[in-house]
């Protein structure tokens, strides 16, 4: 392996809640009515989808990430409505 694959790979983060905030900030920015025009609904649904998925890895399983995950799934409900499959996503999430 040469010096600059090594140097690729992507880092863990110590501080995972300080991604996870800049996260809300742009989930709250693309979710405003005036930006409704620049994201489509596909577009907001696909990024919290990839951030929920992102929460729920072992490597983020921390209590420090609890409020940022409440948050996260709140604004996943707003954006997907109510929907039953997502009730059952969030029956499984809370019994793990």
């Amino acid at each position: 392996m040469t010096k600059f694959e090594e140097t690729t790979k992507p880092a863990s983060s110590k501080h995972p809640e300080l991604l996870f905030f800049f996260i809300l900030l742009c989930l709250d920015w693309i979710t405003k009515p005036a930006n409704a025009k620049a994201f489509n609904t596909e577009a907001q649904q696909h990024f919290v989808s990839l951030v929920v998925n992102e929460v729920n890895t072992e490597s983020n399983n921390r209590r420090t990430l609890d409020a940022f995950a409440a948050k996260l799934y709140a604004y996943f409900a707003r954006i997907y409505g109510d929907h039953e499959q997502m009730r059952n996503d969030f029956l499984a999430i809370y019994r793990t």
